[in-house]
């Protein structure tokens, strides 16, 4: 994980430019995606939700938490929202480590 000194380093990681931003994906069918528009799913976060979550904080930012839910299927959008804003340092880190192999 790369460090993130402060929260500024960490919101322009989460913030990229808007022309960086690919389009948003469909918004997937799955298995109890009704509960999940409710906000269902588990609380716990997985360790393979929070990469996804890196993932799509990486492609999107955190402008667009609709593309970032449909990622991760089993969360919602006011869920990966949460997530982030309650771990910002780490999601920030994950993301710059993401950023920094590619």
């Amino acid at each position: 994980r790369a460090i993130v000194e402060s929260d500024e380093e960490a919101d322009e990681l989460l913030h990229p430019p808007p022309a960086q931003q690919p389009e948003t994906p469909a918004a997937p069918v799955a298995k109890g995606e009704a509960e999940k528009a409710k906000g269902g799913g588990s609380g716990r976060w997985s360790e393979a939700e929070r990469r996804t979550l890196a993932e799509a904080l990486a492609l999107y930012g955190s402008a667009d938490f609709g593309a970032a839910a449909a990622l991760v299927g089993s969360k919602s959008e006011s869920q990966c929202r949460a997530y982030l804003n309650a771990n910002r340092s780490a999601v920030a880190a994950d993301v710059s480590a993401l950023k920094s192999h590619q």
